[in-house]
């Protein structure tokens, strides 16, 4: 069974995954994926590609990622009590555009028999 869990820093994330392991399916393997969402000309107004500003906001996404990423990990050790069960495949990325696109994408490249999102996380899905 492969899932594909979008990921960020919400408690409705945290919920996705927890369920996502309480399906119980046997052996599956998770592919975290954080999505940073596409820049807009319009949100930043003046600012144009390439400027220190939007590098800046880029910077500060990836890190969020990263971050967002290392916790949906320790959230799945902390599901798997047993010390076999953290032996599955664990997969982690990072991807740019817009998220319900991009984890639909995946899903389709991976051949993912699910995906497991909050309903409400920081995103615009």
């Amino acid at each position: 069974m492969k899932i594909i869990c979008g990921v960020d820093s919400s408690d409705e994330c945290t919920r996705a995954l927890e369920l996502a392991v309480r399906l119980g399916f046997p052996a599956p393997s998770f592919e975290l994926v954080n999505v940073i969402e596409r820049l807009s000309p319009f949100v930043y107004g003046e600012f144009s590609a390439g400027t220190d500003s939007v590098n800046e906001v880029l910077q500060t996404q990836q890190s969020l990622g990263r971050e967002a990423l290392e916790n949906g990990r320790k959230v799945l050790k902390r599901l798997f009590v047993e010390p076999g069960d953290m032996d599955m495949p664990l997969v982690s990325s990072m991807r740019e555009g817009f998220i319900a696109n991009e984890l639909s994408a995946l899903a389709e490249e991976r051949r993912a028999d699910l995906i497991a999102i909050g309903n409400s996380g920081l995103g615009r899905i």
